[in-house]
């Protein structure tokens, strides 16, 4: 089975999200992820929970903006903060 030809969606105050077949944690809060696939479908509850690890920022990844002359710029929503432990993430 290709994880990219399951649909997913989510309900709750949990944040989650499936990219590439992996599952990301974004909020806590309770969440029911739901996956369908060729008519087939199914759930699972999850009670996700904050993440208490401590971690120290080791770099912003650079942004590019660009502009016209006297205008003001259009800053991203997100940047990517990489961390001394885990994986990069998206921070607003």
């Amino acid at each position: 089975m290709k994880a990219d030809k399951v649909t997913f969606s989510t309900t709750g105050e949990g944040d989650v999200a499936v990219r590439k077949g992996m599952l990301e944690l974004h909020k806590p809060g309770q969440v029911t992820l739901k996956a369908q696939f060729e008519g087939a479908e199914g759930q699972i509850d999850l009670n996700i929970q904050a993440n208490t690890e401590s971690k120290v920022v080791q770099a912003i990844r650079p942004v590019s903006v660009v502009t016209g002359l006297n205008q003001e710029p259009s800053l991203p929503a997100t940047v990517t903060v990489e961390y001394d432990k885990r994986f990069p993430r998206f921070t607003r």
